[in-house]
């Protein structure tokens, strides 16, 4: 099992090294510790983007599924009204998943790149929004973090002036 794990963690790092005007696992890597908040929309849409066009060739099961991940995270990320709580899932699964490939491929890059997108899913869906406030991801909130968490923001106002 560990050599397989090893052969799916050297494909990864193959396809992306050799896919023409492609994202890196070290400028992905670079991107995400800059802030998921401080990533253009639209820079990270073509990052997306050209991850899925490097691993969609795929026929391994574990490559593929993080293709489909990718898809979705796109997705979400093109919709007109932006769920926080979907991409914060989908960061979070994406990255547990990456990670876990990384761990058994013994590829510490990939294992770095899955935890930073599953703290950057952990931060959309837990408590940690403050840092999504100033307008650095407008598209994304749409100025109303409420878009963002999937749920009213004002729920932990104390409701004691209404009575």
């Amino acid at each position: 099992m560990k050599k397989f794990a090893a052969f799916i963690g050297i494909s990864l790092l193959v396809l992306f090294a050799f896919a023409q005007n492609a994202p890196t696992v070290e400028e992905t890597i670079a991107a995400l510790e800059g802030g998921i908040t401080n990533i253009p929309l639209d820079a990270a849409i073509a990052n997306i983007e050209g991850w899925e066009e490097q691993l969609s060739g795929s026929e391994d099961v574990a490559v593929q599924s993080i293709a489909d991940q990718l898809g979705q995270l796109r997705e979400a990320l093109s919709a007109e009204t932006i769920d926080g709580a979907e991409v914060g899932a989908l960061l979070t699964s994406l990255g547990a998943e990456t990670a876990a490939v990384g761990q058994d491929a013994g590829e510490d890059q990939l294992v770095e790149l899955g935890n930073l997108l599953s703290e950057a899913g952990a931060m959309l869906t837990g408590d940690d929004m403050g840092a999504m406030t100033g307008g650095e991801m407008g598209v994304m909130t749409g100025g109303d973090m409420g878009v963002m968490t999937g749920g009213d923001m004002d729920d932990s106002e104390d409701d004691s002036d209404s009575q």
